[in-house]
C-alpha cells in the first residue's frame, strides 16, 4: 500500500511550480514588456514627449503641423564694406639668378682665389688654370701683327706709285686682317686661364682643387645671386585673378623676419600636377643675408572689393557640399548665397558673394531650408561685433 502512494506523491510535488520559478517568470513577463514599450517609442508608435519650452528639430521624416509656428532664428543685418584683402599663402625662398661655371678651355688648376661660401663680385677670380704655351703664342701672334702692318703699308705705298698692283694691296690687308685675328684668338684663349664670376654673388658647390685637371666644359661650380632674392609661392585658379603684378606684398620667414617686396612674376601656365601658378615676389637689398629654400609666409594684396565680416560658425553647407551662408530677405524667407573666403583675421572671416546689404542667420541655420519662412529674432550679442569690427584690419 504505501509502495503503490509514493510514486503518485512525488508526482505531485514534480508538478507544482516553486516561488522560485514564479518570479522569473514574472520578471521574464515584466521585460519583454518594457523592451516592447522601448521599441514602439523608437517606431514613432508611442506618443512623443516634448519638453516645455525646447523646440524640436525638423528632419525629413518629420513634418510641421499646419498650425504650427514657423521656426525662429537668430539674425543681424550686415553691410559690405569696401577692403583690400591679402591673400596668404604658403612660400619660400629662393635666388633671382644662378649659374653653375664651366673651364672654357682645358688645363690644370694652378691657383684658387674663392672658396666655398665666400661672397663674390662681378668679375672676380675664382680660379686660374696654368698657362702653358698660351702667352708664348700670343706673343707670336702680336710679332706676326706687327709684321703684317708694315707689308701692308709698304704694298700701300707701292700701289699709290703705281709699283705695285691693287691686288698684292688687297693680299696684303688680307694677311694683316687674318693676323689679328690670330692674335685675338689667343688673347682670348690665355684670358680663359683666368675663370671669373659673371655676377656677384655666393660662390658654392666647388669642384675642383689645386692640381686638378679639367677638360673644356668641366663644372668648376655654381654663383647663386642672393640680391635680390625671390620668394615664391603657388596661387589657386580661383585666387590668381584677385592679384596683379607691380604690388606690394609681404613674405615673413620662419625665422620671423618680415620683408616687403613687389610682385615681379605672376605665371600664365598653370601646375599640371596642382592646378596653380607660380608667383614671384622679389625683395631687394638683402645683402645676400638671405639662405635659398627658407619656409615663408605670403601675403599679396588683391583686388579692393566689397566683403562681409562674419564668424566661421555663420557658414554652412548646400546639399550639395558647397560653403555658403543663409540669410532672411524682407518676406522672413530662407535663401542660400554661395561665398567666397576672402580673408581670415583676428576680427573674423571676410567673405564676398552676398548682396552689399544682407540680413544673415547667425543661429539655427542648420534646421532651417532655402524657401522656408521663419521668425527672425534680432541677435544682440554678435550684431555689435561685426558691424563695427575689423576696421583697423583694412589695409589700403
Amino acid at each position: 500500500m504505501n509502495t503503490e502512494e509514493a510514486p503518485e506523491k512525488a508526482t505531485q510535488k514534480r508538478r507544482r511550480p516553486s516561488a522560485s520559478m514564479l518570479l522569473a517568470i514574472v520578471l521574464a513577463i515584466a521585460a519583454i514588456g518594457w523592451i516592447a514599450s522601448g521599441n514602439l517609442e523608437m517606431l514613432g508608435l508611442a506618443d512623443p514627449v516634448e519638453t516645455a519650452g525646447q523646440p524640436v528639430a525638423e528632419t525629413a521624416e518629420t513634418e510641421k503641423p499646419d498650425d504650427a509656428p514657423p521656426q525662429a532664428v537668430r539674425v543681424f543685418d550686415s553691410v559690405a564694406r569696401e577692403r583690400q584683402t591679402n591673400l596668404v599663402i604658403a612660400g619660400r625662398t629662393e635666388a633671382s639668378r644662378r649659374v653653375v661655371i664651366r673651364a672654357e678651355t682645358a688645363g690644370t688648376i694652378r691657383e684658387i682665389d674663392v672658396f666655398e661660401g665666400e661672397v663674390v663680385e662681378k668679375g672676380q677670380v675664382l680660379a686660374r688654370l696654368s698657362i702653358e704655351d698660351r702667352q708664348a703664342k700670343y706673343d707670336e701672334a702680336k710679332a706676326l701683327v706687327a709684321q703684317r702692318e708694315i707689308e701692308y703699308d709698304a704694298a700701300s705705298k707701292l700701289a699709290n706709285k703705281g709699283f705695285q698692283s691693287e691686288i698684292r694691296r688687297a693680299e696684303a690687308l688680307a694677311e694683316l686682317d687674318a693676323a689679328k685675328a690670330q692674335r685675338q684668338q689667343w688673347r682670348v684663349e690665355l684670358d680663359r686661364t683666368a675663370i671669373r664670376a659673371p655676377f656677384s654673388g655666393i660662390y658654392h658647390s666647388q669642384q675642383v682643387e689645386l692640381g686638378d685637371y679639367v677638360e673644356q666644359g668641366n663644372t668648376i661650380g655654381t654663383v647663386t645671386d642672393l640680391d635680390p632674392i625671390l620668394v615664391v609661392g603657388d596661387v589657386s585658379e580661383r585666387e590668381v585673378s584677385r592679384i596683379g603684378l607691380g604690388e606690394t606684398a609681404s613674405a615673413k620667414l620662419i625665422t620671423g623676419q618680415e620683408e616687403q617686396g613687389k610682385i615681379v612674376y605672376i605665371g600664365s601656365v598653370a601646375n599640371e600636377t596642382t592646378r596653380t601658378y607660380r608667383v614671384e615676389v622679389e625683395i631687394t637689398q638683402t645683402g645676400n643675408a638671405f639662405r635659398e629654400g627658407m619656409t615663408a609666409e605670403l601675403r599679396l594684396p588683391t583686388v579692393r572689393a566689397k566683403a562681409h565680416l562674419i564668424s566661421p560658425g555663420f557658414l554652412t553647407l548646400s546639399d550639395t557640399g558647397a560653403v555658403g551662408l543663409k540669410t532672411v530677405d524682407g518676406d522672413n524667407v530662407v535663401h542660400f548665397h554661395l561665398v567666397q573666403i576672402l580673408e581670415s583675421s583676428p576680427q573674423g572671416m571676410w567673405v564676398g558673394g552676398l548682396p552689399d546689404e544682407a540680413t544673415l542667420i547667425t543661429v539655427g541655420q542648420e534646421y532651417v531650408i532655402e524657401g522656408e519662412t521663419v521668425t527672425p529674432v534680432p541677435d544682440t550679442v554678435l550684431a555689435p561685433r561685426f558691424q563695427s569690427g575689423g576696421e583697423e584690419g583694412n589695409r589700403s
